[in-house]
């Protein structure tokens, strides 16, 4: 039986998620914008099982960095720490992250 873990999802990865529907909105439409959210949230607690599934990026002071690339244009970087998935960002897959954790 797989190990579960906790996942957190910071109030970064929560502002994030928001300014991203925000801009999903403007694009396409609230529908989409909502599904977005529902989606990429239930990405964020599949973290429960098997969070060292997905690719290690980075490393900032220590920690690896992972992240789930969602639906081609979305990614959710995350961290785990003994039996802890901490949610960090939730970016679009263009954005630029180096300069999310200085």
């Amino acid at each position: 039986m797989p190990r579960k873990y906790s996942v957190i999802i910071q109030e970064r990865a929560y502002r994030d998620l928001r300014d991203m529907l925000v801009y999903v909105t403007g694009a396409a439409s609230i529908d989409v914008a909502e599904r977005l959210r529902v989606d990429l949230l239930e990405q964020m607690r599949s973290l429960e099982k098997f969070p060292e599934r997905f690719q290690v990026i980075m490393v900032v002071r220590g920690c690896e960095i992972r992240h789930i690339v969602f639906k081609r244009g979305f990614r959710v970087l995350y961290t785990v720490r003994g039996n802890t998935v901490h949610v960090l960002h939730c970016v679009r897959s263009e954005q630029r992250i180096d300069n999310l954790f200085e």
